[in-house]
């Protein structure tokens, strides 16, 4: 054979590896890796690298598919989901039970350095929200805020703060934040730059806030990404409209991912009253790059809930976790 012809088979051949290495590569990205059994979670979040805080539920009935129809959070404890280890956190299961939380009532959580942050809004209005904070390293908790809008945790070096924007004085463009440092316990009030919706999803880590902001524009809806300083007149940055997206949708959520820098968005669309859809997409801290990552086609439940659910950021910036059908999933986010 000529050796013209060697090259030319070895291309071509180097080639179809190539592309058969890049399809195994894309499939993988869709696949979701199952770690372990999660039936009685109602929910977690992840404490560190290898260990989660969840959440237990209490339930009465089952729905169809198995799955309980929601209760409400009966305990806490700190698990290792890679080899089942388990740890109670008594002193959290016990302030847990004093807040006496109605189960009517929105309740969210978040971690950050080893703090707790419980959040919850009191019906019937929904306009102040209430935030309990929890230290799980002394395994005590610490103190109890409420404000007029969204709260949020932000670490600085080895200080956390509480972050709240004031939504009370203008509708939904807050005009002012109340900044609690934990760590000193000291508390400091900032006005904010004109146009930062009160939708806040974290902070890069140049310690500028991240907002999303979402407005109808003809039959669709238009989501922003904005980045802002803490002093009233800094540069405020606004991402165009972000595309592309699901056409339709009910909602969303952003989620900002440990580093700063990417954000994966997650949008539900209800097909019927008992199914519908949940698409994962990507993108970095500013909107750009926007890709697709999953699509689960999933059943709701009586209470208006996915079977697909509690989706989460792993600290490796890579990969983020979820809930479906009483199993603790992982998959990799391209």
């Amino acid at each position: 054979m000529p050796m013209i012809g060697v090259i030319m088979v070895k291309l071509i051949t180097a080639f179809v590896l190539g592309l058969l290495s890049y399809a195994s590569h894309l499939q993988a990205f869709h696949e979701s890796v199952k770690i372990c059994k999660a039936d009685t979670w109602y929910g977690y979040l992840w404490y560190d690298s290898s260990r989660l805080l969840v959440f237990y539920d209490v339930r009465s009935t089952t729905n169809r598919h198995g799955d309980p129809e929601l209760i409400e959070i009966s305990s806490f404890a700190l698990i290792n989901p890679y080899t089942g280890q388990s740890q109670e956190v008594p002193a959290l299961n016990k302030l847990w039970r004093q807040l006496g939380i109605p189960s009517n009532s929105h309740t969210t959580f978040e971690v950050c350095n080893g703090t707790l942050a419980i959040y919850t809004v009191q019906p019937p209005t929904g306009d102040r929200v209430e935030a309990t904070l929890f230290d799980l390293k002394a395994n005590v908790p610490t103190t109890g805020l409420d404000w007029n809008g969204d709260f949020c945790l932000h670490s600085i070096g080895s200080e956390t703060e509480l972050v709240g924007l004031d939504t009370s004085l203008d509708g939904a463009k807050p005009v002012r934040a109340a900044i609690y440092n934990i760590t000193k316990k000291r508390y400091r009030y900032v006005d904010l730059p004109k146009g930062v919706p009160g939708r806040l999803i974290g902070f890069d880590k140049n310690g500028r806030g991240i907002a999303i902001a979402s407005h109808e524009q003809g039959q669709k809806e238009e989501i922003e990404v904005v980045k802002f300083g803490w002093e009233k007149n800094s540069t405020v940055y606004r991402s165009q409209p972000l595309l592309p997206q699901p056409d339709r949708y009910d909602n969303f959520e952003a989620l900002l991912s440990p580093d700063s820098k990417r954000i994966l968005w997650i949008f539900w669309k209800a097909k019927t009253e008992k199914s519908g859809t949940v698409w994962l997409w990507a993108s970095d801290s500013y909107g750009k790059q926007m890709h697709s990552v999953a699509q689960f086609k999933v059943a709701i439940g009586p209470n208006s809930d996915y079977e697909a659910h509690s989706f989460r950021w792993m600290l490796d910036n890579k990969s983020a976790s979820y809930l479906q059908h009483g199993v603790f999933y992982k998959l990799l986010i391209p």
